[in-house]
């Protein structure tokens, strides 16, 4: 199973205006997914995928915000399940980028 990702809204660009285009009229791409923690249940996050890599943002219970990245690399996007760990990403070649709730990593 895999994730099912769209082509970036007007609505996504407001969210995430830092994403890099791939070219004229090839906006990045948006999708969701879960990510399980150490403490039970999961976590949603949201993946974006454009010119310079894979950014997910996933957030907490506690409106905390953790941010896992990818510099290039995008061809690494069809390893990427509905539900992973944090150690799942970091096993792709992720790197934490914002600090993470001890209850994701």
């Amino acid at each position: 199973m895999t994730i099912e990702f769209k082509r970036f809204t007007t609505q996504d660009w407001y969210g995430y205006a830092g994403a890099v285009s791939f070219g004229q009229d090839d906006p990045p791409l948006i999708g969701e997914m879960l990510i399980i923690g150490d403490e039970p249940g999961s976590h949603s996050a949201v993946v974006v995928i454009d010119a310079e890599g894979i950014g997910i943002e996933v957030e907490t219970d506690e409106d905390e915000i953790s941010i896992f990245y990818l510099k290039g690399r995008i061809h690494v996007a069809h390893l990427l399940k509905p539900t992973m760990t944090a150690a799942d990403l970091v096993e792709l070649g992720f790197e934490l980028q914002a600090p993470a709730p001890s209850d994701v990593v």
